[in-house]
C-alpha cells in the first residue's frame, strides 16, 4: 500500500512567506534607524555644553548587512569619556541608548501585535 500526497499552491505560499519576510526585514530596518536617530537626538540634548564641540561631534552610523541592521551613536572627541563618566560630567550617551532602546521595544511590540492572531 502506498500513500501519495500533493501540496497544491505551495509556490504561492512560499512566495507570500518570502514577501512577508522582506516586509519584516524592512520594518526592523526602519525601527533600528528610528531608534538610532532617537539615541543621537537624546544624547545631543543631554550633553553638557560649553563650546558646543562635543555636541556637534555626536553622530550616528547605520550598518545594514543582509538581514542584520544596527546603529552606532558616538563621538571622536578625546574628552568625551570624561563627560560621560567623570566626576563632574553628566551621562549623555547612556540616556540616548535608553531612549533609543525604549523606542525600539515600543515599535517592535506594536508591529508584533499587528501580525499576532
Amino acid at each position: 500500500m502506498q500513500i501519495y500526497t500533493q501540496v497544491v499552491g505551495d509556490k504561492e505560499v512560499l512566495k507570500k512567506l518570502l514577501s512577508l519576510m522582506q516586509k519584516c526585514d524592512e520594518t526592523v530596518k526602519n525601527i533600528v534607524r528610528d531608534a538610532t536617530l532617537k539615541a543621537e537626538g537624546t544624547a545631543k540634548k543631554e550633553v553638557n555644553v560649553d563650546t558646543g564641540r562635543l555636541r556637534s561631534s555626536i553622530t550616528h552610523e547605520f550598518i545594514d548587512n543582509k538581514n542584520e541592521h544596527s546603529g552606532i551613536v558616538g563621538t571622536n572627541v578625546h574628552y568625551a569619556p570624561y563627560q560621560e563618566f567623570g566626576a563632574h560630567g553628566k551621562p549623555y550617551l547612556y540616556p540616548g541608548l535608553k531612549a533609543g532602546t525604549d523606542l525600539m521595544i515600543k515599535k517592535l511590540k506594536s508591529e508584533i501585535k499587528k501580525i499576532k492572531p
